[in-house]
């Protein structure tokens, strides 16, 4: 083979090699969500994907509970099931020894079945005031409710309920009030504790006194005694 035949050979192999190194760290991951919003303890499908030969590893990361239902070299099928929240999917793939993930959103949501009006006092006189009372149990999400009061289309009262707020941390003057307020409780209770003590104790001892004369006495012949 001459010399120039042999180059040609090594530089396509060079290149065959170079390519395939460059498709395999140039891989992709994909997902595919059944449903992107779903109701509580509904169960959907999920599939992961990647354009990678010969993935190392793979699969989906989730909290929820999960069954693999079939898979191939490139991709795993999953159903998730028993959902309560809202939550985010991972697809996860490792070629070459790089790891790729890509990650979806799924949200939770369940549609008012039931609104209850309550009315306070049950009988309103005519110029008086009252109260009334709405509610609209278990929705998801919670953020997304608006609730209205209407009189025939004239809208009385508007709310939307966004997330809950954090709890707000107690301010340091309150928190001095509070550690002194039980300092004195707790000083006032061992205080009385004592004192139920030593008083139980005195008690004890002059009972214990009294008693010890009239033995000492018993024990007296009569010739002492006078």
């Amino acid at each position: 083979m001459s010399s120039f035949g042999f180059g040609t050979l090594t530089m396509a192999l060079f290149a065959l090699v170079c390519c395939s190194g460059s498709d395999e760290k140039a891989f992709e991951v994909h997902m595919r969500l059944e449903k992107l919003i779903v109701k509580p303890k509904e169960s959907f499908e999920v599939n992961c994907s990647t354009t990678c030969n010969q993935p190392e590893v793979g699969g989906l990361e989730t909290s929820l509970n999960k069954i693999l239902l079939l898979e191939q070299t490139q991709w795993k099928h999953y159903l998730i099931s028993n959902i309560s929240h809202d939550t985010v999917l991972w697809c996860h793939f490792t070629c070459s020894g790089k790891q790729k993930s890509m990650s979806s959103n799924v949200s939770v949501y369940q549609p008012p079945r039931q609104v209850f009006l309550t009315l306070q006092p049950t009988w309103v006189a005519v110029g008086k005031s009252f109260t009334i009372e709405c509610r609209v149990p278990a929705v998801e999400p919670l953020d997304s409710l608006t609730l209205s009061l209407l009189r025939g289309s004239e809208t009385l009262h508007s709310q939307t309920f966004g997330k809950a707020a954090p709890a707000q941390p107690v301010p340091d003057s309150q928190m001095v009030i509070i550690v002194t307020v039980v300092s004195v409780l707790l000083f006032l209770f061992v205080t009385s504790v004592l004192l139920c003590f030593i008083f139980s104790q005195h008690w004890r001892q002059r009972r214990m006194g009294t008693y010890g004369v009239r033995a000492a006495w018993r024990r007296l012949p009569q010739a002492f005694r006078p």
